[in-house]
């Protein structure tokens, strides 16, 4: 999947299932993620789609930070968001936004017929081939139904 087309759905999905705005902005910064680790296709310091792309490493890391969070009260603990509409300390909340972003694109991958490394072998759905006009459909699709799901989420965007 394209780097915009990831980013569009890391936002639909969480705010789809959510409805919270902030969450759902908050994981398109984590959405590229898995793709960023591999370097830029000219100098890859990984291979494509490898480990970067793994599900079970994604569960260790951001399983770690979760727990890390907890046994380790860092400054950022202590940070209230709740006027932000965001419930708990920031660490918490960043930790939702990474794992919605980088959950939907792992998710997204498993779409392509490329799919997503789980141990040896490879998962995949094989849906669309990245870059494929069906792939585009699908992302402004998916972003669309969810903005028209969440409208009342969304109104005091563009409140005055």
């Amino acid at each position: 999947m394209k780097w915009t087309n990831h980013e569009c759905m890391a936002f639909a999905i969480p705010l789809a299932v959510t409805g919270n705005v902030w969450v759902a902005m908050g994981s398109i910064l984590f959405a590229v993620i898995p793709d960023s680790m591999e370097g830029s296709p000219d100098s890859r310091v990984m291979s494509h789609r490898g480990k970067s792309h793994n599900p079970i490493f994604w569960a260790v890391v951001l399983g770690a930070a979760l727990v890390a969070a907890g046994i380790f009260h860092c400054s950022t603990n202590g940070i209230s968001l709740e006027w932000f509409g965001l419930e708990g300390p920031l660490t918490y909340n960043l930790w939702m936004m990474a794992l919605w972003g980088i959950g939907c694109h792992l998710f997204c991958d498993s779409l392509t017929i490329g799919g997503i490394p789980i141990g040896k072998s490879r998962f995949a759905f094989k849906v669309f081939k990245t870059g494929d006009a069906f792939e585009y459909l699908l992302t402004y699709t998916c972003l669309a139904l969810a903005i028209l799901l969440r409208v009342e989420d969304i109104k005091f965007l563009f409140d005055h």
